[in-house]
């Protein structure tokens, strides 16, 4: 009966080691994964677009221009999205004619998109004359008088040439209202389309 108590004893110690060994495997586990936060990039932010400056009018632009025949006013300033010849009228010379004959070529391609301004810088037309000379040529867009001051305005831009109707001077005035002279001499129809091309 001892005997038997003893192989007892000894089996019941043999198991319980069996279950000790298995807990100290069980104890040895494998470290988690390490895991990365993911990376965010900073958004790119393209540089703010900047509005290109607003031309200054000059005087002149802001001149009041009256039709002596239809009594109707107009500022130049007041076109503005629109491309504007602008030539200095004299209803004497030969020239100051040929140079309105290649405009009247030039707007009747180009239409509306275009405006045409003759001015009589000296004001020696009377109302009668300078309705029968748009009759005469046919021409049919402004033909207007300055106010006083404006001859001198156009002076401080462009010079003197300006005001001399033999130089027979145009001045191109763009849709922004930046404007500048073309050459002296008369300009054809297709050298004023080149000159409408490139612009102020």
């Amino acid at each position: 009966m001892s005997r038997l108590l003893l192989v007892c004893s000894i089996l019941i110690v043999l198991s319980m080691g069996c279950m000790g060994g298995g807990s100290d495997e069980a104890a040895t586990t494998a470290p988690p994964p390490t895991t990365t936060a993911p990376t965010t990039s900073a958004p790119t932010t393209s540089p703010p677009e900047t509005a290109a400056p607003e031309i200054v009018v000059p005087p002149w632009m802001n001149a009041e221009l009256t039709d002596p025949v239809s009594l109707e006013t107009l500022k130049i300033s007041d076109l503005k999205g629109k491309t504007i010849l602008l030539v200095n009228l004299d209803t004497t010379l030969t020239s100051i004619l040929k140079q309105q004959q290649a405009m009247q070529e030039l707007k009747v391609s180009h239409g509306d998109s275009i405006v045409l301004i003759s001015l009589n810088l000296e004001k020696n037309e009377d109302k009668r004359s300078l309705d029968g000379y748009k009759k005469k040529h046919g021409f049919d867009w402004y033909f207007v008088l300055p106010p006083p001051g404006m001859k001198d305005d156009l002076v401080d831009d462009f010079g003197l040439d300006v005001i001399n109707p033999e130089k027979v001077p145009v001045v191109l005035i763009c849709e922004d209202m930046s404007s500048r002279m073309l050459d002296q001499g008369i300009k054809s129809a297709e050298t004023l389309e080149s000159e409408l091309d490139s612009g102020c």
